[in-house]
């Protein structure tokens, strides 16, 4: 006896094979065009609590109180991979941060700048 294939119909926005046909969405009842995903609106509400709490100005006085928080956070921020011509004093401190906890982790004094 010899086994036949058994082939599903197809929908309507799919072929033979299950591939969607050009121009057909693989869920038409998906979201709705122009609604905001999560991380949109995510993004939305940091803005907001941005402009709530100061803005640039009351960022720009954290950092200036807290360099040792704001450094390592701005490098979190950032690509890992930025093609820079030149050296700012924040390279030059990020890396002191940097240098100051691999000889806190082996006992030695830190670098006092």
């Amino acid at each position: 006896m010899v086994a036949k294939k058994i082939t599903k119909p197809s929908a309507k926005n799919s072929n033979i094979s299950g591939r969607f046909q050009p121009g057909q969405s693989g869920n038409p009842a998906g979201r709705p065009v122009g609604s905001k995903n999560r991380f949109s609106a995510l993004k939305e509400a940091f803005v907001e609590a941005f402009d709530g709490i100061g803005g640039v100005d009351s960022l720009t006085e954290w950092a200036k109180e807290n360099p040792d928080k704001f450094y390592p956070l701005m490098a979190r921020l950032f690509p890992k991979e930025v093609a820079v011509e030149s050296k700012s004093s924040a390279d030059l401190h990020v890396s002191m941060l940097e240098m100051n906890r691999a000889l806190r982790r082996i006992g030695k004094p830190e670098i006092v700048e």
